[in-house]
């Protein structure tokens, strides 16, 4: 049973929607149509909604984090968060950041192997991991990654996690469908407009 009755995934105040060409509930208006409209165009006007676009378009554009491993750990997080919408969004973005099509399978299915993946990678996977599923990460995982990425790109890196979890939660909860990708541009005109 779908959370939110009434309004489409393009309706939802997901990044980019009124950036693209409007919901599929303004361009076929029926019954309830109104009300989601509203809604959303309530929910992408408020504050939080502009803060939230800007958090997000700042976590994929002005960090120091390699686009890659940003990529490979918003991956694991979707994965892992049962997120299929911003998995197949952010494996288009992955793909552009150079992660190759078996990584983003392996991704898929929860697995990391090393003959896809250098120790590098498979320790931010590591440490994301930790991340997700505690309230510390171990002295080991957090020293591994130290040996990897400066002080900055770990913030970053944990900034990028608990970011991607709190959208993950959002298309999970509202069981927003998987849609084309709509790539970063789109998110950087939704959040300017704010």
């Amino acid at each position: 049973m779908k959370t939110v009755v009434g309004v489409s995934p393009a309706a939802v105040a997901i990044p980019g929607r009124e950036a693209i060409a409007g919901s599929a509930a303004e361009a076929n208006p029926g019954p309830g149509a109104d009300t989601a409209a509203s809604a959303t165009r309530r929910a992408q006007a408020s504050p939080t909604g502009a803060a939230a676009l800007g958090l997000i378009y700042s976590v994929l554009t002005e960090t120091e984090l390699d686009p890659g491993l940003r990529e490979v750990a918003i991956l694991q997080v979707a994965q892992r968060s049962h997120a299929a919408y911003a998995f197949a969004q952010h494996a288009s973005i992955a793909r552009a950041a150079g992660v190759n099509q078996a990584q983003i399978s392996s991704l898929q299915d929860g697995g990391a192997p090393a003959c896809l993946f250098g120790d590098r990678e498979r320790t931010v996977l590591a440490f994301a991991a930790e991340a997700l599923d505690a309230p510390r990460v171990s002295g080991e995982t957090f020293a591994r990654l130290r040996e990897h990425l400066p002080p900055r790109q770990v913030v970053e890196l944990l900034l990028t996690i608990g970011c991607f979890r709190m959208m993950s939660r959002l298309v999970t909860i509202l069981e927003l469908e998987t849609e084309p990708p709509f790539g970063v541009n789109t998110l950087r005109q939704a959040a300017l407009q704010h």
